[in-house]
């Protein structure tokens, strides 16, 4: 069991926590930095594999990926009556309800002004149309190419990549993982 911590360690355990904190930010600042110049740099579909320059080892890897293009409703409207006229045999009817504690109480037969019928695209049938307008031009929609992501991976030994964190981290000025006051 550990001994209760002096005010002096105390103290330190907050330093260490403040300084590990901004160096969090400052790590994930310089990885979006980072990544974001390689984003630019690399054309869609490549992968580029990094390697420590004094042993030659493979420390991980970086990708761009090449997404499809997908087809967006840009005018749900104008792709709505499309949908309408191209698919008219698979619309589905649909009943509407009013609210629900007078429809519990009441069927169609007793109460039909409380439902009414509507025709309607099911989504698989907005997801059919939407697939057509990658292959034609479909009203209410546009194509487009989201855009690409980048990921970053470690060899599968990621052993060898702490082990360079570390040495670089044992290089830093001052010992960052065990901050100490030095007297």
């Amino acid at each position: 069991m550990n001994s209760p911590a002096t005010p002096e360690d105390l103290d330190m355990l907050v330093v260490r926590a403040a300084v590990l904190h901004e160096l969090h930010r400052e790590v994930d600042a310089e990885k979006s930095r980072v990544k974001a110049e390689l984003s630019l740099a690399m054309s869609r579909g490549s992968k580029l594999t990094g390697h420590d320059p004094r042993t030659g080892r493979s420390l991980g890897s970086v990708s761009k990926s090449d997404p499809d293009p997908i087809a967006r409703v840009n005018d749900p409207e104008v792709f709505e009556q499309w949908v309408r006229e191209q698919y008219t045999a698979r619309l589905e009817k649909q009943l509407v309800f009013g609210p629900p504690e007078e429809v519990a109480a009441v069927l169609l037969e007793h109460a039909p002004h409380l439902v009414h019928e509507e025709t309607v695209i099911p989504d698989h049938v907005r997801t059919s149309a939407l697939a057509a307008a990658l292959k034609e031009v479909v009203p209410g929609t546009k194509r487009e190419t989201p855009g690409a992501t980048l990921s970053v991976s470690t060899t599968k030994t990621k052993a060898a990549v702490r082990e360079v964190v570390r040495e670089l981290l044992a290089s830093a000025p001052f010992e960052l993982l065990a901050l100490e006051a030095k007297a």
